[in-house]
């Protein structure tokens, strides 16, 4: 079935909401939830995609398998692997936090620590928020079911200044999803997350020359550092796919 451009519109604003819980303040949390709830429940393709993940999932067993408590986990909270599994998982642990079945604010306290990189909150939000928007994004956003048929209207080009502003545009937003990866990841030691992050702001300043061979090089370089490390692969196989279809325009 494809998505209607209104659903689409309305997941566009799901994901800014979504953005605005991870990047927002801890106290305001509860009510940002609430709100992100009201959306999955106006948004039908989005409702329906969510449904079908819960298909056969259970939530307690994979909190158990999560929480900090279990012994396997070495002190760290771990979200489940499959991307269905996020996607349920994350419903309904915001689900249980509207209804208060669980305590947001304990769970937290519970589960993520305070770092001289981020606070308890930011750590639950890159942990868990940034994966499920991640999902939601390459699901609907980054390879989207063909919208449905609209009145035909006249083609109208776009002139190349907007089409060259908005691929800078996009790609310092993708890596600044990248820095924001590099600096969650654990598995990353503390000597090479400084030498990633310095890679992937100096990739940011370049943009601002507007010189698309530039950013390739810089890609380049991320391609290699790819294969060590895992946190960069989503990013950059998104700056890929917007560097292809600038080229093809």
């Amino acid at each position: 079935m494809a998505v209607s451009n209104e659903d689409l519109v309305k997941i566009s604003e799901f994901i800014d909401s979504i953005e605005g819980m991870i990047n927002g303040k801890f106290i305001l949390a509860n009510i940002k939830i609430s709100k992100i709830l009201k959306m999955i429940a106006s948004c039908p393709e989005l409702y329906e995609y969510i449904k079908s993940c819960l298909i056969d999932f259970s939530f307690e067993k994979e909190l158990s398998r999560s929480e900090v408590k279990n012994r396997f986990n070495n002190g760290e909270f771990k979200m489940p692997i499959d991307d269905n599994k996020i996607v349920a998982f994350v419903f309904c642990l915001l689900v249980e936090f509207d209804s208060n079945r669980i305590d947001f604010y304990n769970f937290i306290a519970e589960n993520f620590e305070e770092t001289e990189a981020m606070s308890a909150y930011q750590n639950f939000s890159h942990t868990i928020l940034v994966p499920f928007k991640e999902i939601i994004i390459k699901k609907f956003i980054t390879n989207p079911v063909k919208p449905e048929p609209e009145q035909e209207a006249p083609e109208v080009k776009t002139p190349e200044v907007n089409r060259v502003d908005t691929i800078f545009t996009e790609l310092e937003r993708v890596l600044t999803q990248m820095e924001d990866n590099i600096r969650v990841d654990r598995r990353v030691r503390t000597s090479d997350k400084e030498n990633l992050i310095y890679i992937v702001k100096s990739a940011k300043y370049s943009l601002k020359y507007a010189d698309i061979k530039l950013v390739n090089g810089y890609i380049c370089v991320l391609d290699v550092l790819s294969d060590k490390h895992a946190c960069l692969r989503l990013p950059l196989k998104e700056m890929k796919e917007k560097l292809l279809g600038y080229y093809k325009n």
